[in-house]
């Protein structure tokens, strides 16, 4: 897929709570092996397009803050975030 960036999106199931599911793949945040499991998709792109099924209404959140509703498009925009960090002190 060349170089772009990867993503992670893991989708809600029927009567499972945010935060159940957060949890639930937190140990395989903290081991790196988030993409390999069950209910976690793993993919690369440089822009991903979502749409509701059967014209349901679906809530998009980015990074925990509310943004709008399905259809969206995400894109992933290169060299977008700069940091600002203090110089190491030895």
């Amino acid at each position: 897929m060349g170089n772009q960036n990867p993503a992670l999106f893991i989708p809600p199931r029927d009567g499972e709570s945010y935060l159940y599911r957060l949890l639930s793949k937190l140990g395989g945040v903290l081991t790196g092996n988030l993409p390999s499991l069950a209910g976690v998709h793993y993919v690369q792109a440089a822009s991903i397009e979502l749409s509701p099924v059967n014209g349901a209404r679906v809530a998009v959140q980015l990074d925990g803050d509310a943004t709008g509703e399905l259809p969206a498009k995400i894109s992933v925009a290169p060299r977008a975030l700069r940091m600002v960090v203090p110089a190491p002190v030895f």
